[in-house]
């Protein structure tokens, strides 16, 4: 009870400094409640953490991606996301601090909430940032980005397609790694989705990996039905998912003929 009252304290006054130190408590109930408030700060007073600094901040949270307990873990990578959302010197510092193979190692885990909480770290970390983005495609980790899109954990599954929209904008060379002819066809099914946000995040996804025009994988992509099934969602009711497919379509069409006349000819059904 005190670690969570001391906690509190510390998150309502901005002391990131009392938190750090809580990080090395043996106590995994208190390391999880200060990763968390961790996490809180970096959200809302992030320049509570000047005087620690980043490479401090990341390099404790790196510590609690191998702590003991699972609730830690999956505390310590979400705190990463949201140090990741504050920058690409933030980035750069996680990744420096070893945090990439620890991310890497909990994607292989069998335990869903563990693998979200690691792909959306990563997603984040890779998101603009085209030396994280190159490690993830040289080490297997789009690949392994690749199966989870077809995970039957929806949390999961919207968390691998996001990584892959972020690692798509941050480097060209992964991007053609990822945009297969196998990742492309699940990204296109997944725009059947019952669920909007899926939707929103696979016709997301298209428009970001289809940012380069003639190119084979645009044309790859055109060849898969990607066409058809983003003209279906040119639907006005459903606004977000409606405006990625547009940006989708507006990418694959650029200065490619045989984009334009596959857009031309199920644009007239």
């Amino acid at each position: 009870m005190q670690a969570s009252v001391s906690t509190l304290s510390a998150v309502q006054a901005g002391d990131g400094q009392q938190l750090f130190s809580l990080l090395h408590s043996e106590e995994p109930n208190t390391q999880e409640q200060a990763v968390q408030g961790l996490g809180v700060l970096v959200k809302t007073k992030p320049d509570s953490f000047q005087a620690i600094g980043a490479k401090a901040v990341a390099s404790a949270l790196c510590r609690q991606l191998s702590a003991s307990t699972q609730d830690v873990q999956i505390a310590a990578a979400s705190t990463i996301t949201a140090l990741a959302r504050e920058g690409p010197d933030n980035q750069i510092a996680i990744a420096n601090a070893g945090a990439l193979p620890l991310l890497q190692q909990q994607m292989a885990t069998q335990n869903s909430r563990i693998q979200t909480t690691a792909v959306t770290a990563l997603g984040h970390l890779a998101a603009d940032s085209q030396p994280i983005a190159q490690w993830l495609g040289g080490t297997g980790t789009a690949h392994h980005l690749q199966l989870l899109l077809q995970s039957p954990e929806t949390e999961l599954q919207l968390a691998a397609i996001d990584a892959i929209d972020s690692i798509a904008r941050s480097d060209l060379q992964v991007r053609a790694m990822i945009g297969n002819q196998q990742t492309l066809t699940v990204l296109i099914h997944l725009l059947q989705s019952s669920s909007i946000h899926t939707q929103h995040a696979a016709a997301s996804a298209l428009a970001n990996i289809a940012l380069v025009s003639r190119d084979e994988v645009n044309i790859s992509m055109v060849r898969c039905g990607a066409a058809a099934a983003l003209v279906q969602k040119l639907d006005p009711k459903h606004e977000s998912v409606c405006h990625q497919a547009t940006r989708a379509l507006c990418n694959l069409s650029g200065d490619n003929d045989e984009c334009d006349e596959a857009i031309s000819r199920h644009s007239s059904y």
